[in-house]
C-alpha cells in the first residue's frame, strides 16, 4: 500500500477513476497500481508488487483526461504544494520521495483522556485482532487501565479504573506483552514507549436541569458532587425580577444540590437564572470526588411556583 495525505477531503472526478492519474517508481522502476480509492483526506495506492523494507518509492499525479483529483467544496492541495482555494479545485500536479514505513511499527502520536477513558492514536493502522490485557499499560495517575476497549483504525480506547485526579500529570507507558501485543495488520509490533503525555480533557460536574419553587432551587448535575464540597450562600445569586441572594445552601447529596433563598422570589411564570460564580477567592467550589471543578454558569431556572388558588 502506498498512502498519499492531503491537507483537506478530497475526491475523485469521475467517481472512482484514479488510477490512471497516479504512478509509482520503486528504486526508479515503474511498479503498476491495481486499484486507488480516496477516503477523506487519504489516497490509497495498492500496487502489484511488494515494496521492501530499503526501497526507494516516490509517487506522482498528473491529471489525465477525467482521472482527477479534487476538493470537496473548499479547495485541495498536496501537503507543501501552493493551490488557491475555490469552491471546487482540482489538485496540481506534483512527484514525491514517499516515506517508506515497510517493517517499521505503528508509532503513538498523540492522545487524550476524559474521565475514565482514554483514546490513543498512531500514525499507522492497528490489527483490530490483537488487544493486550490492561495490565500492558502504565499511567502515572492515582489510578490504572482496566481494560482496552477495543481498536477502530489507527485509535486505540482503554478504559481506567477511576478518572485520574484533577491536578495529576498524566502518561501513559506500554510494555508489549507475551502474548496479544499491539501490532500492524501486517503482524509487526508496537515497540515500547514511556510516560507518553495525556491531553486531560476531563471536566467537573456540569449543571444539567435546575428547578426553583419560590424559596427553594434545586441543581441537577451529571456526575456525583463531592459532598464535603459545600459551595457557600455568597457563590450563589438568583436573577429573576430583580437579583436575590441566598439565605442557606445545603450540602451536596449524589448529584443535586439545594439553595434556598432569603424570600420568595420566584413569581409565577416569572423567568429566572441561576448564577454561580466559581472564582471567588477564599471560597469551597464545588467538586466531584476526584477534585474536577465546576465552572461558572448562568442557566435559567425551571420555574415550578403555581399561582395560590
Amino acid at each position: 500500500l502506498v498512502r498519499v495525505v492531503f491537507d483537506q477531503e478530497v475526491r475523485s472526478d469521475p467517481a472512482g477513476q484514479l488510477r490512471g492519474a497516479f504512478s509509482v517508481t520503486v528504486n526508479g522502476v515503474l511498479n503498476a497500481i491495481s486499484s486507488a480509492e480516496a477516503s477523506g483526506s487519504v489516497v490509497t495506492l495498492h500496487l502489484r508488487q511488494e515494496v521492501a523494507e530499503d526501497d526507494a518509492v516516490r509517487v506522482s499525479y498528473v491529471p489525465a483526461g477525467g482521472n482527477r483529483l479534487v476538493d470537496v467544496g473548499l479547495g485541495a492541495a498536496c501537503r507543501g504544494v501552493g493551490q488557491q482555494r475555490g469552491t471546487v479545485s482540482a489538485v496540481p500536479s506534483f512527484s514525491r520521495s514517499a516515506v517508506n514505513r515497510v517493517a517499521q511499527p505503528p508509532v503513538p502520536i498523540e492522545g487524550m483522556v476524559r474521565d475514565r477513558m482514554v483514546q490513543v492514536w498512531f500514525d499507522d493502522a492497528l490489527d483490530a485482532t490483537q488487544m493486550p490485557a490492561g495490565a500492558a499499560f502504565a499511567i502515572t495517575a492515582d489510578t490504572h487501565v482496566a481494560r482496552v476497549m477495543g481498536i477502530r483504525g489507527n485509535m486505540l480506547e482503554l478504559e481506567l479504573s477511576r478518572p485520574p485526579t484533577w491536578d495529576r500529570s498524566v502518561r501513559l507507558s506500554y510494555a508489549p506483552p507475551d502474548s496479544d501485543a499491539l501490532a500492524d495488520p501486517g503482524g509487526l509490533q508496537v515497540e515500547a514507549f514511556r510516560r507518553m503525555r495525556l491531553e486531560n480533557l476531563t471536566t467537573g460536574p456540569q449543571p444539567v436541569r435546575i428547578i426553583g419553587a419560590e424559596r427553594m432551587i434545586i441543581v441537577e448535575f451529571d456526575k456525583e458532587l463531592d459532598a464535603g464540597r459545600t459551595a457557600p450562600r455568597t457563590t450563589w445569586w438568583v436573577h429573576s425580577l430583580d437579583f436575590l441572594g441566598t439565605e442557606h445552601a445545603w450540602a451536596p447529596s449524589g448529584r443535586t444540590t439545594v439553595i434556598e433563598l432569603e424570600k420568595p422570589g420566584l413569581r409565577p411564570g416569572a423567568e429566572g437564572f441561576l448564577i454561580y460564580v466559581a472564582n471567588l477567592p477564599y471560597r469551597t467550589k464545588l467538586a466531584d470526588r476526584y477534585g474536577y471543578r465546576t465552572e461558572t454558569f448562568v442557566l435559567p431556572i425551571e420555574n415550578l411556583t403555581k399561582k395560590p388558588p
